[in-house]
C-alpha cells in the first residue's frame, strides 16, 4: 500500500479551537484515515492500544501503577524516597521492584504488579469501557482479521471481544507466543498480542504471559524484540494508535525505522511499503497552565515531531467522547462504505457524523418538546411535561435503587422524606448549531426534576465541553464515562447538593439499521444525565468508608461501591434514554 506524504496536513491551533474535530474538511488527516481504512483489506489493518483504553474502563495509569507498587515497600523511609524521586518511570519501576524483592525474597514481578493493578487499584470488577467496546466492534466489522496489539497488562480487550466473538476464538499472546499467535490468526481466530506481557486478574482462569516489560532492565532486555514485532506489524499496513502517549521507545523506534524505509525506497525508486500510521489523541496539557488554548497548542506543536520525523499522522480530538466517536464511525464506514461517503459530508444521504448528529439531535429536541425552529429548551406546558417525566423516572430508577443500598451503608438515613435525603435529576443535551454559528462543542441543561423553567431566558447558559470544567455533566461527556463528584461543604451553608453522578447519553441512531453481531454499528453521544443528592452519610461502620483516615464527609452517591455505582449509572442512562427517544 502506497504511503502519501501528507506533511503539514495536521490540524492547526486556530482550527482546533474553533473548528469541527470530526469534519473531514477541518481535519485532513481524519479524511486520510477513513480513506486508508476503506482502501485496506481486512488483513492489512493493525490497531495498537495503550493505557488510555484501560483507564477509560476505570483502570489505573502507569504512574498510578508505580505509586501503588511503592506501597508494597515496607520501609516507609525508602518508599518516601521513591515517591519523591523525579526519575523516569522505567527507572522508578526498576527501583520499586528491587526494593520489594529485597524485603520479600520470593516475590515475583507479576505478583507485585497484580496486587497493585487489581487489589490496591480496585480494578478487578471494572466494566470494559466504551473505548474497548468500540475497538472490539471495529475488529468484528473486519471479520476479526485486523491485528490487535496492546502494551497493557490487563485482559480488558479480551473481555470486550467476548461480546462480539465466541470466547473460544479469543486468546492472549505474549512475546514467547509469536509463532502460535501467527498460526492462531491464520485460523481466522482472534489473538491479542501483549508486547509488554499479560498479568490477568486473580482467579480469572488465565495465566500470566512472559515477558513482563515495566522496569528499565526489562525494556533493555526485551525492547529489541518488542520493536521488531511492532515494526513487522506496521509495515505495509494501515495502523491506528489509540490510548497511547507515543513516548514509549518501543513505539518510537519502529516508527523511525519505517520512516527511514520509506525514504530509502523513494530514493531507490522502489515500491513504497511503509504503510499509513495514524494516532488518535486528546491534548493533555503543558505543565502549570490552565489555559485550554495553550494546552492544545502545546500538544499540537509537540506532535509536529511525530509528523515530520516519524511519519505518524496525529488526529487531535477535543474529548475522549470524540475519540470513541472516531472508532465508532470507522466501524460504521466499514459496514456501510457506499452510504458513508466520507468525501462528501454535505450530501444529505451520507452517513458521515455531522449529518447523523444533526438528525439525531433534531429528533431528541423534538421529543422533549422543542417544536419551534431553533428552540433550545422546552417552555411552558412542554417544560412541565419534561419535569414530570424526569421526576417520575427518577423515583422509579435511581431513587428506588438507592433505597435498596441505603440500609447497608447508613444509620437512620431517610430518603425522600420531608426531613430526609432528597434528590434531583437533570437532563443535558448537546447544543444544536444554527447555520450562522461557528462550531460550538457544548452542552446545555434542558430539564430538571426539581423545578420547571417556563421561560427560555431563565435557563443556564451553554457549557463548553472542556477537560477542567467544574460541571460534572460536562466532565462525563468529555471523558465519555460516568463521573462521580463529592462536593465539599460550602462555607456559606447555602449549597444544596452534596453528591453528583453524571453519565453520558450514548445512543444508537434510530434511522440506521446497520449492525455488528447484533449490536448497533452507529452510536452518538447526544448529552448527559445527572443524579444529585442533598445529604452526607453517617456510616454505621467507619471501616466501610472509602478512606477511613480521611475525615471528609461523603454523600450517599460517593459512598457507593463499584457495583452499586454501575447499577445506578445503567438505570440513569436507561430512563433518560427512554425519555429523549419517547420510549418511556
Amino acid at each position: 500500500m502506497a504511503a502519501s506524504s501528507g506533511a503539514g496536513r495536521m490540524i492547526d491551533i486556530d482550527t482546533f479551537c474553533s473548528g469541527d474535530m470530526l469534519s473531514f474538511t477541518d481535519q485532513p488527516y481524519l479524511a486520510e484515515l477513513f480513506a486508508s481504512v476503506s482502501d485496506a483489506s481486512d488483513e492489512d489493518l493493525t490497531v495498537v492500544v495503550g493505557a488510555g483504553v484501560s483507564m477509560d474502563a476505570g483502570f489505573i495509569s502507569w504512574p498510578e501503577l508505580i505509586d501503588l507498587m511503592t506501597k508494597q515497600i515496607k520501609n516507609e523511609k525508602l518508599a518516601q524516597l521513591v515517591r519523591d524521586d523525579k526519575i523516569d518511570l522505567p527507572r522508578k519501576g526498576e527501583l520499586v521492584l528491587q526494593l520489594i524483592k529485597n524485603e520479600k525474597k520470593y516475590a515475583k514481578d507479576a505478583q507485585i504488579i497484580r496486587a497493585a493493578l487489581y487489589l490496591n487499584g480496585g480494578s478487578t470488577h471494572r466494566n470494559t469501557g466504551q473505548l474497548a467496546r468500540s475497538i472490539a466492534r471495529f475488529i468484528c466489522a473486519h471479520k476479526g482479521k485486523a491485528r490487535l496489539i496492546t502494551t497493557n497488562f490487563d485482559t480488558l480487550l479480551e473481555n470486550a471481544l467476548c461480546e462480539y466473538f465466541d470466547p473460544a476464538e479469543i486468546k492472549p499472546f505474549g512475546l514467547r507466543g509469536l509463532d502460535p499467535w501467527t498460526k492462531w490468526l491464520k485460523q481466522s481466530k482472534i489473538g491479542v498480542l501483549h508486547v509488554h506481557g499479560l498479568v490477568p486478574p486473580p482467579y480469572s482462569g488465565r495465566r500470566r504471559l512472559d515477558h513482563i516489560v515495566l522496569a528499565e532492565s526489562q525494556f533493555l532486555r526485551h525492547g529489541a524484540k518488542v520493536r521488531e514485532v511492532i515494526f513487522e506489524n506496521l509495515k505495509d499496513r494501515v495502523s491506528i494508535f489509540a490510548g497511547l502517549s507515543m513516548s514509549d521507545p518501543n513505539l518510537i523506534g519502529p516508527l523511525y525505522e519505517l520512516k527511514q524505509l520509506i525514504e530509502n525506497q523513494k530514493k531507490a525508486g522502489e515500491p513504497i511499503e511503509g504503510g499509513q500510521r495514524f494516532a488518535l489523541m486528546v491534548p493533555g496539557g503543558a505543565p502549570n497552565t490552565d489555559d485550554n488554548r495553550y494546552r492544545a497548542r502545546y500538544s499540537i506543536e509537540a506532535a509536529g515531531f511525530l509528523d515530520r520525523e516519524l511519519g505518524l499522522k496525529t488526529i487531535f480530538l477535543r474529548s475522549y467522547s470524540q475519540l470513541n466517536q472516531v472508532l465508532a464511525d470507522l466501524t460504521l464506514a466499514s459496514v456501510a462504505p457506499k452510504k458513508y461517503q466520507p468525501g462528501a459530508p454535505g450530501i444529505k444521504s451520507s452517513l458521515v457524523y455531522e449529518n447523523r448528529l444533526k438528525s439525531a439531535l433534531g429528533e431528541v429536541y423534538t421529543n422533549i418538546g422543542c417544536t419551534a425552529p431553533k428552540q433550545e429548551v422546552p417552555i411552558a406546558e412542554k417544560a412541565r411535561e419534561l419535569h414530570d417525566a424526569l421526576y417520575d423516572a427518577m423515583q422509579r430508577g435511581p431513587v428506588s435503587k438507592l433505597i435498596e443500598f441505603a440500609d447497608a451503608m447508613s444509620a437512620d438515613h431517610d430518603i425522600n422524606k420531608p426531613d430526609g435525603e432528597n434528590f434531583g435529576m437533570f437532563l443535558w443535551l448537546r447544543c444544536q448549531e444554527a447555520a450562522d454559528q461557528e462550531v460550538n462543542y457544548a452542552i446545555q441543561m434542558v430539564g430538571s426534576s426539581t423545578y420547571t423553567h417556563r421561560e427560555q431566558w431563565s435557563l443556564p447558559k451553554r457549557q463548553d465541553i472542556v477537560k477542567d470544567s467544574q460541571m460534572t455533566a460536562v466532565r462525563a461527556v468529555f471523558y465519555g464515562k460516568p463521573i462521580v463528584t463529592n462536593l465539599d461543604p460550602a462555607p456559606s451553608g447555602l449549597q444544596t447538593w452534596r453528591g453528583i453522578i453524571a453519565c453520558p447519553l450514548i445512543l444508537p441512531a434510530t434511522k440506521i439499521r446497520h449492525r455488528v453481531k447484533g449490536f448497533p454499528a452507529d452510536i452518538l453521544t447526544v448529552g448527559a444525565v445527572t443524579f444529585n443528592s442533598t445529604y452526607y452519610v453517617d456510616k454505621k461502620d467507619e471501616s466501610t468508608m472509602k478512606d477511613s483516615a480521611d475525615p471528609k464527609p461523603l454523600s450517599i452517591i460517593a459512598s457507593l461501591d463499584v457495583t452499586q455505582t454501575s447499577q445506578i449509572s445503567a438505570t440513569l442512562v436507561e430512563i433518560a434514554s427512554a425519555i429523549i427517544t419517547r420510549e418511556a
